[in-house]
């Protein structure tokens, strides 16, 4: 149906236009729905406060996590994960695992996060990292006597060597590598490889920052560090699945907002700076 509109002007002859008849807006324009919240189940973080705790897989090693004889953690990462699930609002649990399996308890949906992990290759298969939230070294310490005069890597790489390291830590995967001629030694805790160095049973252990530092410090009359540089520097952050994307930019969010206000940086003082003891 066309309507025949006469549009007059001054002066001038009488014209007249055909114009199609347009429906009123207001009566048929759809309105589009407004977007309303995500289904919390949709998402890594809503799957996590649906189910109101965040697992987080943690490997015993002062200062980054250790478990007292009544069965409390306490530590740097234990101190982070904490205060990310308060952020959360849900309860927290930690799972005691091992360097070599924490991004496989991830990837597996055993744990929402593991803290403290080396972004490396083949982990970069199975999970996705944060930006790093700490960076720490692997060195060597040793027993002041029998190291006298040995200032070289290769000094400590010989068959009469015995070198202590923590079992399954990253100071046992270097030790392994680069000091394959001596003889590697793994203790069980702090307390024996100090034991060790100071009766001269440990040549040298090598380890990840600050334990060297707090071994020399508890006996320097006995313990020294004879290098001049570290083994190795590494990066650590905290892994999550791969499709959790979600909770992964939350994550860097987190870790930028308490680097910014001084939260991080104050806990990492207190746990590496030699105000926490073994």
């Amino acid at each position: 149906m066309k309507r025949r509109i006469i549009l007059t002007a001054a002066g001038l002859g009488v014209a007249s236009l055909a114009v199609p008849m347009l429906p009123a807006i207001a009566a048929t324009a759809k309105r589009e729905p407004k977007a309303g919240p995500r289904p919390t189940n949709r998402s890594a973080v809503g799957r996590i406060r649906t189910a109101g705790v965040l697992k987080v897989s943690v490997v015993q090693q002062f200062p980054w996590a250790s478990l007292n004889p009544s069965q409390q953690w306490s530590g740097y990462d234990i101190d982070v994960c904490k205060r990310i699930a308060a952020d959360l609002d849900v309860k927290v649990e930690f799972l005691d695992t091992a360097w070599n399996g924490a991004a496989d308890d991830v990837a597996q949906g055993v744990t929402d996060i593991a803290a403290s992990l080396q972004p490396t290759p083949r982990r970069g298969l199975v999970v996705n990292f944060t930006r790093p939230y700490g960076t720490t070294q692997i060195t060597l310490v040793a027993n002041r006597q029998k190291a006298a005069g040995m200032t070289t890597l290769a000094a400590f790489n010989q068959p009469n060597i015995v070198i202590g390291v923590r079992g399954r830590s990253g100071g046992e995967r270097l030790a392994r590598e680069l000091l394959g001629d001596a003889q590697i030694r793994v203790v069980k805790d702090e307390a024996e490889a100090l034991n060790g160095l100071e009766s001269g049973e440990l040549t040298a252990m090598v380890a990840v920052t600050p334990l060297p530092e707090i071994l020399a410090a508890r006996a320097p009359a006995h313990i020294v560090q004879p290098l001049a540089q570290p083994l190795r520097k590494r990066s650590e952050a905290l892994a999550v699945r791969i499709e959790d994307t979600d909770l992964l930019a939350w994550l860097n969010i987190w870790l930028d907002h308490y680097e910014e206000n001084g939260w991080l940086a104050e806990r990492r003082k207190y746990w590496f700076g030699g105000a926490a003891t073994l």
